[in-house]
């Protein structure tokens, strides 16, 4: 995360505000897929990636990852990430999708639950996910 710490150094030096997400939708990077992995190498019962947003277990992952990043001490700047103007937006996944439910009701319900506890440990940023236009219209 040193990397990261650099990164919010330099957008700050340049008046840059970022959008920093805290996960994504896509294995090729981590996100979702890697936090049912962890799960399922932990004996957790799960049945698919959708697991994601309901099984209490793979949330609470995700909340410790939450927790790590916002309350994270940058070793540059030496300020909290949460506590960070540079930071100007919490991402709670890039391009969240449910295969399970096209409604949108196990993600909106995950977003909520999330996005409070987000809040319970910063609530000066704002937060935000994002669905692709295509997938609501197409629905």
């Amino acid at each position: 995360m040193q990397a990261l710490d650099f990164v919010v150094l330099e957008a700050r030096k340049y008046r840059v505000k970022l959008i920093l997400s805290l996960s994504n939708n896509y294995h090729d990077f981590g996100g979702r897929p890697q936090y049912v992995q962890w799960a399922e190498d932990a004996r957790v019962p799960v049945s698919n990636d959708d697991d994601f947003y309901t099984n209490p277990i793979i949330k609470a992952y995700y909340k410790n990852h939450i927790k790590l990043v916002l309350t994270r001490i940058n070793t540059v700047t030496k300020i909290t990430y949460k506590d960070d103007a540079t930071i100007m937006t919490w991402e709670l996944m890039n391009e969240p999708r449910c295969q399970v439910d096209f409604s949108g009701k196990t993600i909106n319900g995950w977003v909520h639950e999330m996005a409070a506890y987000v809040k319970s440990i910063d609530n000066k940023h704002l937060y935000r996910h994002r669905r692709f236009l295509w997938e609501l219209s197409s629905r």
